[in-house]
């Protein structure tokens, strides 16, 4: 929400695939996901002035905590000038970000980006009754991945490390999306190597 770090900075750090691991992560566990204005194109904090900070809090304990100003600067939709949140002529509340380098119209229609690809995923979320109501259980990992099962047949690994690591998470079915989306559609049958920071759902055949 509006009063934390957005996840592209605060998990992220602003690598795009650990962006894309977060999203998968956020969108496959138990509960109701929440996305933050920009989580879906994987926006990240902008670094404000103390001149630019509004916030009350960190006008009181700047510089120990800047506040909660940059993440709440404005939606980039487009990557003209204000990023389409308002007129080029006018100054939003906060400064935005380049909006030339992220912004919606630009990953709108992009197969390879991070919009399309948190659309891709709601809409397997969607469309498995695992994901939606199914149960939660762990499943062993190796050190640094998390790989737990949803219901009776959907399986989610993540890999949160720099080295390459291997799974055995059933003993054959298809990966339903992976977070590169290198592997969208791959059949798989006893083990998977997961590359530094990918992360895939698996939907174990009966």
């Amino acid at each position: 929400n509006h009063d934390v770090s957005r996840l592209a900075t605060r998990w992220a750090a602003g690598h795009r695939d650990r962006v894309r691991l977060a999203l998968l992560m956020l969108l496959t566990l138990r509960g109701t996901p929440v996305l933050y204005q920009g989580d879906e194109i994987g926006l990240t904090d902008v670094q404000l002035t103390r001149e630019e900070i509004l916030d009350p809090v960190g006008l009181r304990f700047w510089p120990a905590y800047v506040g909660r100003d940059p993440e709440r600067t404005p939606m980039p939709w487009t990557g003209g000038p204000n990023g389409g949140f308002t007129a080029p002529e006018s100054t939003p509340w906060l400064r935005m970000g380049d909006p030339s380098t992220n912004n919606v119209a630009d990953q709108r229609g992009d197969p390879k980006s991070v919009l399309q690809f948190v659309r891709d995923v709601i809409a397997l979320r969607r469309r498995t009754p695992d994901l939606v109501t199914g149960s939660y259980r762990s499943l062993d990992s190796p050190d640094g991945a998390w790989v737990w099962r949803r219901g009776t047949r959907t399986v989610v690994a993540l890999n949160f490390s720099d080295g390459l690591t291997k799974i055995t998470p059933a003993t054959h079915g298809q990966i339903a999306i992976s977070s590169d989306r290198s592997r969208d559609g791959t059949a798989i049958r006893g083990s998977i190597d997961l590359k530094p920071w990918e992360g895939v759902v698996l939907l174990e055949k009966m």
